[in-house]
């Protein structure tokens, strides 16, 4: 069915070997993976393209149990046709009621990080510090440094204050 499933890893991926697949990471609370493919009760994991041409495909679906104040970080990896994952390491940094986070290497040495907070705390990834909601930070082996930041009222790199042009922003 050109689709593999890994609930343990919370981690999902498209196989098809002729065209692009999409990798997806989940990190936050536990998850409950179900795979739909031509089910008739319930009626799930059907494609038609037009009245009378149903076809049995895949279906994914994920749900969890979770406060309001829960988040649930998804990671988007698209690789294109014949593509192998870029994706060396993904390791879940946080999980609790009001904080989420992710810790990713990609192969060529790439690092993203990722925090998302319920409201502006202290973060720090790396040489980047910051006073925030939410702040991703991306490193490549060169050492270029850039990343966004979400409700932010201070930012510094490598311990330099930067002056923000808005509470959301890139740098």
């Amino acid at each position: 069915d050109q689709f593999d499933l890994h609930p343990d890893g919370k981690r999902l991926r498209t196989a098809d070997p002729e065209g692009p697949n999409i990798e997806i990471f989940h990190f936050g609370p536990a998850l409950e993976y179900r795979k739909y493919h031509g089910n008739r009760d319930p009626w799930l994991g059907w494609y038609s393209a037009g009245i009378g041409d149903a076809r049995p495909a895949v279906d994914i679906h994920v749900n969890w149990q979770s406060d309001v104040s829960d988040r649930l970080l998804t990671l988007l990896v698209p690789t294109d046709k014949g593509q192998d994952s870029p994706v060396a390491q993904a390791t879940e940094t946080l999980s609790d009621a009001s904080s989420a986070g992710l810790d990713t290497t990609l192969d060529d040495g790439t690092r993203i990080r990722y925090v998302s907070r319920n409201e502006a705390q202290a973060i720090a990834l790396g040489p980047v510090s910051a006073n925030a909601e939410a702040l991703m930070v991306c490193e490549t082996p060169g050492e270029s440094i850039w990343g966004l930041a979400v409700g932010c009222s201070e930012l510094s790199i490598h311990g330099a204050a930067k002056t923000l042009p808005t509470q959301d922003f890139e740098f």
